[in-house]
């Protein structure tokens, strides 16, 4: 974990104060029947007050820093080494390597090619492990390894390409990532509720306040969700 620092608040409650104070402009201008000129200045307003309170706010805040897959490869390797079949074969150290921002496991050249799978799973709390299922009996183990991760971890962290199946990290939500979410997501959702809602009676303001207390609950249903 690290300090997100100044700069980086700044810039972060600078882009949500524009954000926000568009929302809200909006907002007087539609709804509260404000002129053109007070929606405008509602929305200068929003980005410098935001900016100075948000600011001092992120400022202290920790941010996650990725561990680099490098750290866990002689780990990772050594772990596997078990599952070596000689030259030629499958072996750790020819078939375990570094993929950028995952470890790569490559499949080919295995008799057990699952082993390898549930075995390596074990990583990806520590690091993304990415199981590269080209030049092998492709279709069926793509759909055996599939239906072994389904069953074993959220399927949000499932990443499926043309070769490759990748475990992403698991997504740890704490109080100010909800935070964060909430600010970007419910204003917009609200207001396009209260849109929507005015479709079925124009001009009425109950109508258009259930459609924001709507857009603040499937907000909070996406904030909250996990990919369950």
């Amino acid at each position: 974990m690290e300090r997100v620092g100044w700069k980086r608040s700044f810039s972060a409650s600078l882009v949500l104060g524009v954000y926000m104070g568009f929302m809200i402009s909006i907002l007087f201008f539609w709804m509260a029947n404000q002129s053109l000129r007070s929606a405008g200045k509602a929305w200068i307003s929003t980005i410098i007050i935001g900016t100075i309170v948000l600011t001092p706010i992120l400022a202290r805040r920790e941010r996650r820093v990725l561990a680099n897959p490098m750290d866990f490869l002689p780990l990772i390797q050594d772990s596997m080494k078990q599952f070596d079949e000689g030259v030629n074969r499958w072996r750790a150290l020819s078939h375990v390597r570094n993929a950028g921002t995952s470890i790569s496991i490559k499949l080919r050249n295995s008799q057990n090619p699952m082993k390898l799978v549930e075995h390596g799973l074990q990583f990806t709390d520590q690091c993304q492990i990415k199981f590269n299922t080209r030049d092998t009996n492709e279709a069926a183990l793509r759909a055996h390894i599939l239906r072994y991760l389904h069953n074993s971890i959220n399927t949000s962290r499932i990443v499926k390409k043309s070769h490759s199946i990748t475990v992403r990290l698991p997504h740890e939500m704490d109080k100010k990532s909800v935070m964060m979410q909430a600010i970007i997501f419910l204003p917009m959702l609200s207001i396009l509720g209260a849109f929507a809602f005015d479709e079925f009676a124009p001009g009425n303001i109950y109508v258009r306040f259930g459609g924001i207390i709507a857009g603040l609950f499937l907000g909070i249903m996406i904030i909250t969700n996990r990919g369950r």
